[in-house]
């Protein structure tokens, strides 16, 4: 479990597997059998590499590889058109944008990306498509593009000028 909730290792433990593996967080991992500590000054891919290596996983190299086909590129042009843009994410179930109002966001965004590129908002699920394309109306302020494939998203910001999200 490479998050450190409850719920998910009371999953983990009612599931009836024999292995439950993941981070011990305040001294407590009650449903877990394999742990290592959380720590909080060291960055989570080597925690989460740690972990994995638990049950044997060992990586040599951190480099994140997320392999895009031809095809993933080809929709998120049609998204795009042929204009530089940024890809803006603003926030979801786990980290409510409460703390940054929209007024405050939509000001970054336009005093990064001026007059020349369009801001497309990013997101997945019911809750942060309507804030997509809230955002994305809000003082006509860019352009959702909610409710993509993980791999189009990535294609997306793969091409972008800029990424800012929470």
């Amino acid at each position: 479990l490479f998050k450190r909730f409850f719920r998910n290792g009371l999953l983990a433990y009612l599931s009836g597997a024999r292995v439950r593996v993941g981070f011990v967080s305040s001294g407590r991992a009650p449903f877990l059998n394999l742990t290592i500590p959380y720590d909080e000054s060291v960055h989570i891919l080597d925690l989460n590499l740690r972990l994995a290596s638990l049950l044997g996983a060992e990586a040599t190299d951190r480099t994140l590889e997320l392999f895009l086909t031809h095809e993933d590129r080809q929709i998120a042009r049609k998204v795009t058109g042929a204009k530089p843009y940024i890809v803006a994410h603003y926030g979801g179930r786990t980290t409510a944008p409460d703390y940054f109002p929209p007024d405050e966001f939509t000001r970054l965004l336009k005093s990064v990306a001026g007059d020349d590129l369009r801001v497309l908002f990013i997101g997945s699920g019911s809750v942060e498509t309507e804030s997509t394309q809230y955002l994305a109306e809000y003082k006509n302020s860019g352009q959702s593009a909610a409710g993509l494939a993980l791999r189009v998203t990535a294609a997306l910001i793969e091409s972008a000028a800029l990424f800012i999200g929470f």
